[in-house]
Formats: C-alpha cells, structure tokens, sequence
C-alpha cells in the first residue's frame, strides 16, 4: 500500500523538518545555515510503495585541487561511514559541474557525490533517521 505523499510532507512539518523541494516521489530537506538563507541538504526522503532515505556526502574539487575524481570519491566515502554504519548502503555516485552563474560555459567547480540509501517501514522510523542524518558532516 502506497502512502500519501501529502500526508508524509505534512508530518514532516508536524516533526520541525522542513522542506526544501518536491520533485516526483522525492521530498528534499531544507537546512537552515542562518535564518535569512535556506539550503538543499542533500536528504531526501522517497516516498512510494516503502520510505526510502537519501542522503548526499560530498567533496569538492575547490577544496582539494591536487586532487583526481577516485580520490575526491574516497573523501566522500569517507564522510559516508558513520551513515554505512548505521545500515545505509551505497546507491550512486555523482560528478556534477558547477557553472559560473555568469557565464554558464565556465565551471568554477566540480562536486564528487557518494549517495547512501536505507528503506524505512514507517515514517516515524523516517523522521527519526532524517534528524540523525542531518546531523552528518556531508560535506
């Protein structure tokens, strides 16, 4: 049995998480580093025939620009232990470009993603996962 996806955002604002974005079956959190701006996390709750947790560790290629795509994939992995070791599993791997709002043909970065899952049964389960993931240095 499918769960109303409305009912799903509607207790995660009951439970103080706030979101960031809907797309599809996908609800992404907001996180709040001042109170004037609001920030995609990298977590994402999926909603459908079960709860899925999404959740994005990062590096940068700013941050370390000595070094190639296995390595900064590494770091990334790295942040992602203690989600691996809380039952996650590695889902995907991202390479996005980062263009220069300016001058979409310049790339001023590269961001190197490890994306871990984990299927929930409920979403109080959900809403107590996405609290402890947003604790996570992501990245």
């Amino acid at each position: 049995m499918s769960l109303s996806f409305d009912a799903v955002r509607q207790q995660l604002a009951a439970a103080g998480l706030e979101v960031f974005r809907s797309r599809g079956d996908e609800l992404s959190l907001a996180e709040r580093p001042r109170e004037n701006l609001v920030m995609d996390s990298g977590v994402v709750l999926r909603v459908g025939e079960a709860l899925e947790v999404l959740v994005a560790f990062c590096a940068q290629q700013t941050e370390f620009p000595d070094e190639g795509e296995v390595l900064l994939l590494e770091r990334a992995r790295r942040r992602a232990a203690p989600a691996l070791s809380d039952g996650f599993v590695e889902v995907a791997t991202k390479v996005v470009p980062v263009a220069d709002p300016g001058n979409e043909l310049l790339t001023i970065d590269t961001v190197y993603s490890v994306v871990c899952g984990k299927r929930v049964s409920a979403t109080l389960e959900a809403i107590s996962l996405l609290k402890r993931v947003l604790a996570f240095e992501r990245g």
